[in-house]
């Protein structure tokens, strides 16, 4: 049997709970980005951008970790940026 240890749905809900935040109305829509392994959404509470979500979808191999650049400009104000990394 495998040791104990935490599943990748965890880590799923965990992300997608903060993305959807509490208010209860959070909508959210589907990004455009220019490359196949990253998939982007935006939230949105009261018609402004609460939240945006990036997910780098490049497999981890063992080896170097893939990066991916992101063009974000246009965003105005404080921005918070988190990073889940999962040893």
């Amino acid at each position: 049997p495998l040791p104990p240890h935490i599943q990748p749905l965890y880590y799923a809900a965990v992300i997608a709970s903060e993305a959807i935040g509490s208010s209860g109305a959070t909508r959210v829509s589907e990004l455009t980005v220019d490359d196949d392994l990253t998939s982007g959404y935006a939230f949105f509470e009261d018609n402004q951008l609460a939240r945006l979500l990036f997910i780098n979808l490049k497999v981890f191999d063992g080896g170097q970790r893939g990066a991916t650049h992101l063009n974000l400009g246009g965003l105005t104000g404080n921005v918070t940026v988190k990073r889940l990394d999962i040893p």
